[in-house]
């Protein structure tokens, strides 16, 4: 564990793990820990800059029933997505690419 994680209670809007996500399994060993870390991609404005980030378990286990590999947190995805910058392909393009786009 990473220092000072043991006395470290669950950020609000984070639960633990307790069951595989794909076979439902409770066997799942913990093989990775990278300590508390921000949310990825939720880019701060300046204004922010000098605040205090929120900080996330980030914790990696292995189910031995179905071989997944998975986080042991799970940050309620209203929080994890709110000032998250990434698009998928499943979201509107944007005009620049439109343009490309056509023939």
């Amino acid at each position: 564990m990473a220092a000072g994680a043991e006395s470290r209670s669950l950020p609000e809007h984070c639960t633990l793990l307790t069951q595989c996500r794909m076979c439902g399994s409770a066997d799942l060993a913990q093989f990775l820990d990278l300590g508390w870390q921000p949310l990825a991609n939720a880019f701060l404005d300046a204004a922010a800059l000098d605040a205090p980030e929120p900080l996330y378990p980030l914790r990696v286990v292995f189910c031995s029933r179905c071989c997944l590999v998975q986080l042991r947190e799970v940050v309620d995805a209203a929080v994890l997505f709110l000032r998250y910058v990434y698009f998928s392909s499943g979201m509107p393009a944007s005009a620049h690419f439109q343009r490309y786009a056509k023939p």
